[in-house]
């Protein structure tokens, strides 16, 4: 079932960039924008009872390229569609009474995006997009202090599967146009994420569902085909 849901969402991103690139075959303007980012990525929200005093807040960076394509428009807004690739690593520390624990948490996603450019200044483009996304894989890594052999077992990264991990939010970009081709500028991302973690501490497997919030802040590039 979980290797069917990714090659699905796999499939919907590949047809998307597909039907992308083949309306930018057919257009004489520069619609497409090949934007990728680099910033600083905030989780919070977490709501797992059995892993929360580690599995809590987190910081830490993301990277990722997406491509935006422009309908022909010659109004105040523009169409937009496009798709892309992002990773999030962040990690945190809690002091228990057992000991310190950093935890370590990453993501790889594909992501959807649809919304608006609006035209209102020459040299500024902004961006208002939605977001709709699929982490197809992830990590979960925990050290700790603790000289207990149970709790090292416990925290091994064997002992953390993440399934069903979506999400879905928005996207403000904002960029300044240099000439025709280049522009550099920053975007702010909130996402609501929902997932299922199974928690193996054989012979027991404790399985919990939580949604959290991502507010990630990036610098950007963006280059115009």
């Amino acid at each position: 079932m979980k290797i069917t849901k990714k090659i699905k969402y796999s499939s919907f991103l590949v047809t998307l960039i597909f039907i992308i690139l083949n309306l930018k075959a057919f257009s004489l303007e520069k619609n497409l924008d090949i934007t990728p980012n680099l910033g600083y990525t905030h989780l919070e929200g977490f709501s797992f009872q059995r892993t929360g005093k580690i599995i809590n807040k987190f910081n830490g960076l993301n990277l990722g390229v997406s491509a935006l394509y422009s309908f022909d428009s010659q109004g105040l807004i523009t169409p937009v569609l496009g798709a892309g690739y992002n990773y999030v690593g962040v990690s945190n520390k809690n002091n228990l009474e057992s000991g310190t624990f950093d935890t370590y948490f990453s993501y790889h996603s594909l992501v959807a995006n649809g919304g608006f450019k609006l035209n209102i200044f020459k040299n500024i483009s902004i961006h208002t997009l939605a977001n709709l996304g699929y982490s197809f894989a992830n990590t979960v890594d925990v050290t700790t202090s603790s000289n207990s052999q149970f709790v090292k077992r416990a925290l091994d990264k064997t002992s953390f599967e993440i399934k069903n991990h979506y999400f879905y939010g928005v996207t403000l970009m904002g960029a300044y146009k240099f000439n025709d081709t280049f522009s550099m500028g920053s975007s702010f991302i909130y996402n609501r994420h929902s997932m299922t973690l199974d928690y193996i501490t054989p012979p027991e497997t404790i399985q919990e569902n939580s949604s959290f919030n991502e507010y990630s802040a990036n610098l950007i590039a963006s280059w115009s085909l």
